[in-house]
């Protein structure tokens, strides 16, 4: 296991109540201000909001062996912290298709929920972060390259 990867499930451990096997940092699955400027990356975001499906800035994703947890880390994450956990036996986790550059056609994301649909978090990741692929291989299976 590298280092990265250690690092990111002794960061997600306080946080969960079972032990950490792989943890990843994620991020919104919209664009942010490096991808596009305006009014455009804005409207993505408030639509992600709005179903729901926006946690913070930066998520922590942790898989343990009973559950799925997302932790939000931001500014203000040390004042109030927001956590979400799903059950791995109710867990929905699938692939769908990437905002975060839409001039990209092959990029996927990662969606977890319920079955009910709710709670839910739609997350992107760093195709070079060997710690949130790790998340992805682990929830979904083989992500495509």
């Amino acid at each position: 296991m590298t280092t990265e990867l250690r690092t990111s499930c002794d960061l997600a451990q306080p946080f969960c109540d079972d032990v950490v096997h792989v943890a990843g940092f994620f991020r919104p699955n919209a664009p942010g201000r490096s991808e596009l400027s305006g009014i455009r990356a804005l409207s993505e975001r408030q639509l992600l909001k709005s179903r729901g499906a926006y946690l913070a800035e930066r998520v922590l994703i942790a898989v343990t062996p009973l559950e799925v947890v997302a932790i939000a880390f931001g500014p203000g994450a040390m004042v109030h912290l927001q956590r979400v956990v799903w059950s791995r036996a109710h867990l929905m986790a699938r692939l769908i298709p990437s905002r975060v550059d839409l001039r990209v056609k092959t990029d996927v994301a990662l969606c977890l929920m319920r079955a009910s649909g709710y709670p839910r978090i739609e997350v992107a990741w760093d195709p070079d972060d060997e710690a949130s692929r790790a998340v992805v291989d682990r929830l979904v299976g083989e992500v495509p390259a």
